[in-house]
């Protein structure tokens, strides 16, 4: 029977490295991966037959802090042995490892993040996950008694080896500690120069699973730029539906050591976003709620959304802020009472820590700043709960307030009529004044109910609630016919509308604060 030191010296001879060895003996308790030395003991576990002469074969690092025995001659393998690893490409070797360290913390350093537990994610080249597959075929191969129920599942990934060698490191060097769920994350995308070329392969036996195939020969060169066939989804459905026999006739098997190492391609930091709600009041009848752009030109100075955000940017630095509200108001409409719902995501923020405190001052900021808008109930809330600012979008009510014009006086009967209307159902055909920006449609809605007060011979002040979403300057006037009924149908005279405002919105979000 073959013994574990068969299969290190086999793997030894295909060009692993000793993280890679300990991964194929498929060790999964990670603080074995901490140190070289700690792997090199675990090794000697291993192989516990001729644990000497183990020492001596795997005993190659330059830091002489990790070496097991003191001053211990390479092996003349291992003397010019210069490649990367043939399974990691270089990830889990020391060098790479010390490489990858220093460009991460060099990268936290330099992004401002504060944070005080972090979580590491890492992309590898496709070709790393080939490269484990044919190397556990060539075990099963030799090694059937070990192997040969043992899946790709059953070796720890080269990610996780490398994020707990890594996150291990880095953890001491910050004083700091991991979680899967930390709200900062380091994204590190790793590349090999020779992805294509040990790939194609794949795409040639199993054509269909590289579905960007077609994509990379189209005409237009600015498409192909950007398209990437062998993504590593798409290599690991090919090694799943590709005979084991193909695979060791059309490629280099076991996978022969390349000269180049892996490269850190980009190292990112970002925090997930922070979510602060709060609702407006907005008291001019000469501003839009979002900046409003015409081929990319601003036709009016600023917005609520500006108003809000510009302040915002001040206190938080983030990449981006993007503003969502409940509904919006036109230009000339105000909003008054309570106020609209809204909330910012601030992305990839480089602090998370706010307190209510401080978002006080920026609320103070806020309606320092200028005499249009006024900004309540700023808090930071949880993202599962921004669901609340659309829930319900199309049934919640909405008040208005509105000075309406008639072509005869407002008598008691009209008064009277108004007020017996209860749950009127109206038909309204998408309004001209919209119709560019949204698709022709019938939409039905209910008005609620409706009071009118009389202002002068032909003015006057009518009150309505309504269902979400009904276009009450289109109910006053018809819009030609295409709200039906309307106010002017009902009351028999043509009505138009003077002037509207939003009294209040029947949605309890966010609290109010105490």
């Amino acid at each position: 029977m073959k013994s574990n030191k068969e299969v290190f010296k086999k793997l030894t001879e295909c060009g692993c490295c000793d993280r890679c060895i300990l991964r194929f003996f498929r060790e999964k308790k990670y603080y074995q991966y901490a140190s070289i030395a700690v792997v090199r003991k675990r090794l000697e576990e291993f192989i516990d037959d001729t644990p000497t002469a183990l020492k001596e074969e795997i005993c190659d690092s330059k830091n002489e802090n990790e070496i097991i025995n003191e001053k211990i001659e390479e092996p003349p393998f291992k003397k010019h042995l210069k490649s990367p690893c043939s399974a990691c490409l270089g990830l889990l070797e020391e060098q790479h490892l010390s490489e990858g360290l220093n460009k991460l913390l060099t990268t936290i350093n330099e992004s401002g993040h504060k944070f005080s537990v972090l979580t590491l994610q890492l992309s590898v080249p496709p070709s790393i996950d080939l490269r484990q597959h044919l190397l556990l075929l060539f075990l099963r191969e030799n090694f059937s008694d070990f192997y040969n129920t043992v899946s790709d599942e059953d070796v720890p990934s080269v990610k996780d080896a490398w994020k707990w060698v890594v996150g291990n490191k880095l953890g001491d060097a910050l004083k700091i500690d991991f979680s899967p769920t930390s709200d900062f994350q380091i994204n590190v995308q790793v590349s090999h120069s020779d992805v294509e070329l040990e790939c194609e392969f794949l795409e040639k036996l199993s054509p269909e699973t590289f579905p960007n195939r077609r994509l990379k020969n189209l005409k237009n060169k600015r498409r192909q730029k950007n398209v990437e066939v062998f993504t590593r989804s798409a290599v690991l459905r090919a090694l799943s539906v590709i005979p084991e026999d193909k695979l060791k006739l059309n490629t280099t098997f076991p996978p022969q050591v390349t000269s180049f190492p892996c490269q850190y391609e980009n190292i990112s930091c970002t925090h997930s976003p922070l979510y602060l709600a709060g609702r407006y009041n907005k008291y001019s009848r000469e501003l839009c709620q979002t900046p409003w752009l015409i081929e990319g030109e601003k036709k009016m100075e600023t917005s609520v959304q500006d108003l809000i955000v510009d302040v915002v940017k001040k206190f938080i630095v983030t990449d981006k802020i993007v503003f969502s509200s409940s509904g919006r108001e036109d230009v000339d409409v105000r909003m008054l009472g309570e106020g609209r719902p809204f909330v910012l995501e601030l992305q990839n923020p480089r602090s998370r820590d706010v307190s209510q405190e401080f978002i006080n001052k920026i609320e103070k900021a806020i309606n320092g700043s200028t005499s249009e808008i006024a900004v309540r109930d700023f808090q930071d809330v949880r993202k599962e709960d921004v669901h609340m600012l659309k829930e319900g979008e199309e049934e919640k009510r909405k008040t208005y307030s509105a000075i309406c014009v008639m072509n005869r006086p407002l008598t008691k009967e009209d008064i009277e009529q108004l007020k017996t209307l209860k749950d009127l159902v109206i038909q309204q055909k998408t309004p001209l004044r919209v119709l560019h920006r949204r698709p022709l449609a019938v939409r039905e809605r209910i008005v609620y109910e409706m009071s009118a007060e009389k202002i002068d011979e032909h003015r006057f002040q009518l009150s309505l609630s309504t269902q979400a979403g009904t276009y009450v300057k289109e109910f006053v006037h018809g819009d030609f016919g295409r709200t039906v009924p309307h106010l002017g149908s009902i009351l028999g005279a043509e009505t138009d509308i003077m002037e509207l405002d939003v009294q209040c919105i029947d949605l309890h979000w966010p609290p109010k604060k105490i």
